[in-house]
């Protein structure tokens, strides 16, 4: 049987996302997990490991949280984003995207 490969260092980066808006809205790193397991509704332990970067993120998650915040998802990923070159947020809505 073939086992499911995870990419690790996606996991991590998802991670790290979720922590730095969450310290961002400064909810103290301290309370990280317990923030995380409020929003998703789901056990301690499997939101410290999604805190952690063991466990995988959902976009439908990472939105839940962006969205407990008032906040988009962009906004949870803005370090990737930003890290790619790519802008960090989508223009308002009615503005058309520039064209390269």
């Amino acid at each position: 049987m073939h086992e499911k490969k995870t990419d690790a260092p996606a996991k991590a980066r998802a991670a790290q996302c979720v922590a730095n808006f969450l310290s961002s809205k400064e909810v103290p790193t301290r309370k990280h997990s317990r923030t995380v397991e409020a929003i998703l509704g789901i056990s301690y332990s499997q939101a410290h490991r999604m805190v952690l970067g063991t466990d995988d993120w959902t976009l439908d998650e990472l939105m839940k949280v962006a969205s407990a915040f008032g906040s988009t998802l962009d906004d949870v990923l803005q370090p990737l984003l930003e890290r790619r070159g790519q802008p960090s947020s989508a223009p308002p809505p009615g503005v058309p995207r520039k064209k390269s």
